[in-house]
């Protein structure tokens, strides 16, 4: 079966969590352990996210296309 969109939608989700973590541990993060706490917080969901994005997300969008 073809994958669904809601696959699509959490990659991305995933990935664009990049800027908005960063921004929110430019102005939380009191020094430089903490970012890095931050940083190895969020890795794992971001590395799901592209992971995702690239696993599925050409098969959806020939599946859109081919409708």
């Amino acid at each position: 079966p073809p994958p669904t969109a809601g696959l699509l939608l959490v990659a991305l989700f995933c990935v664009l969590f990049v800027p908005a973590g960063g921004y929110f541990v430019a102005h939380e993060a009191r020094y430089v352990g903490e970012a890095m706490l931050f940083g190895a917080l969020f890795a794992p969901g971001v590395l799901a996210g592209v992971v995702t994005l690239f696993a599925f997300g050409r098969p959806l969008v020939r599946a859109l296309r081919s409708d």
